[in-house]
């Protein structure tokens, strides 16, 4: 129906166009021709609205094919792309962050380079590997007292000498640089057999720090290599007065005493030594070959 009356709103503009052609000098076969084409070229062009395909195409009053464009929207503003997108919208591959590489000659730590990130086991601290420095008297008296226990109740030889080396460091903390500086010049004139010069500077050491027992320590051994045993009985005596659990002195006083011909306090020493470092070398030997000599028996 609605192509029907499409027709018959066209029938009179038909008309004009086909009175107008017969003034043209066509012949009457080319006029029929060009009537039929245009009838069918109506009957199949639809009229008004706008077609899915394209403009839309229809006929103004007068009779004249109009093409009317079709409404284009506009298309969607495109953002233009960031510093870092990847193409074609395809989300930006994301990298691993690379760890600073290691400063040269330091070690990695647990787990460095390792991509399962399995957590590295820490091992136990053995005791007196690390001994914060004192900065009182009374800390380094709190970290001795805790290093002779872990010496007391060592497990074997090596465990104990790694604590009796921290203990060894801690006695020669005096806390004075001029008592630090006169120990040391006494150290190294001892070690080049110039004892008389070192026992003079232990003399110093010892006016400047009576309470630093390793002043005294030291100095009695001084005396004990020029065989003065009896100044060297005194200085080792005042060092255990300071410090009962001295090892070093406890030793030297073992010596003296074993030398000057008191062997059953020697015995007695020497077991006391043997509480304080039970791994203390050559002394378990020479105690119970002494208690073998003095009681029949050993240790």
């Amino acid at each position: 129906m609605a192509a029907d009356r499409r027709r018959l709103l066209l029938l009179p503009c038909f008309s004009r166009i086909l009175r107008r052609w017969s003034l043209l000098r066509f012949s009457s076969n080319m006029r029929s021709e060009l009537a039929i084409l245009l009838v069918a070229a109506i009957s199949v062009v639809p009229l008004g609205g706008v077609s899915a395909a394209g403009p839309s195409r229809g006929f103004s009053a007068s009779g004249v094919l109009t093409v009317q464009s079709r409404p284009q929207s506009d298309p969607p503003a495109v953002s233009p792309p960031q510093k870092g997108d990847a193409p074609n919208g395809t989300a930006p591959k994301q990298e691993t962050p690379k760890a600073d590489p290691p400063k040269r000659g330091a070690r990695p730590g647990p787990g460095v380079g390792s991509q399962a990130g399995a957590a590295a086991k820490k091992p136990a601290d053995k005791p007196g590997l690390a001994v914060a420095q004192p900065r009182s008297a009374a800390e380094r008296d709190q970290a001795l007292a805790n290093l002779y226990a872990h010496l007391a109740t060592a497990e074997d030889e090596a465990q104990a000498k790694t604590i009796a080396a921290s203990i060894e460091a801690l006695w020669a903390t005096p806390g004075s640089d001029t008592i630090s500086y006169l120990m040391q010049r006494a150290n190294g004139a001892l070690h080049g057999k110039n004892v008389e010069l070192a026992i003079q500077l232990y003399d110093r050491a010892v006016a400047l720090a009576p309470d630093y027992a390793e002043a005294w320590s030291q100095r009695a051994g001084a005396h004990f290599i020029a065989k003065d045993y009896e100044r060297a009985m005194g200085d080792v005596r005042r060092t255990l007065a300071l410090d009962a659990n001295h090892f070093r002195a406890l030793d030297g006083l073992f010596h003296i005493l074993h030398e000057t011909g008191r062997k059953k306090e020697a015995l007695k020493v020497g077991r006391q030594l043997l509480e304080v470092h039970p791994f203390n070398e050559g002394t378990r030997q020479r105690v119970d070959e002494l208690a073998r000599e003095l009681e029949g028996r050993g240790i």
